[in-house]
């Protein structure tokens, strides 16, 4: 899951029900953060996940794209435009409080990518929902292996 994802090894930091997140590793790039979460799919539930995703690349500036009817995404960056300016005590990409993000300036972007996958999990049968969600560095993750590892999990043939 990680070599597809582009997060580096993966460290479980959080569960808490269908909903775990990870952290990965870039050294001298912001960590990179996974979130996954796999559900029994309701078309309520993907409807309203596909309204939200819409609504929310609207207000906030992302973008929202759908390669097909089983697969949405939801993509952005964060930049730091309108920071301040770095000094020591903000530390840099991947430590202190630029740990995950821009704080300040000048420092690298960095980009979250939301995939959105339907499907039937070809070993049990189950019809699935998933959400993987990243944010990383720019450059060090792409929206298309995101959307690849969001089909591989709905599938079953990442478990």
């Amino acid at each position: 899951m990680a070599k597809l994802a582009q997060t580096g090894a993966l460290k479980l930091k959080d569960h808490n029900g269908p909903l775990c997140e990870f952290n990965g590793h870039h050294p001298g790039h912001y960590v990179p953060v996974l979130v996954l979460e796999i559900v029994p799919y309701q078309t309520r539930l993907w409807n309203q996940a596909k309204t939200d995703a819409k609504k929310s690349a609207a207000k906030n500036g992302s973008e929202f794209g759908q390669a097909n009817s089983n697969e949405f995404d939801l993509s952005g960056k964060y930049t730091d435009q309108g920071d301040s300016p770095c000094t020591k005590s903000y530390g840099k990409p991947g430590h202190g409080q630029s740990k995950y993000s821009p704080v300040c300036t000048p420092e690298p972007d960095a980009v979250h990518y939301t995939a959105y996958a339907r499907g039937t999990d070809k070993r049990t049968g189950a019809k699935l929902m998933v959400n993987v969600g990243v944010t990383a560095e720019l450059g060090d993750v792409h929206l298309s292996h995101i959307l690849k590892l969001a089909t591989e999990i709905v599938s079953g043939k990442i478990h």
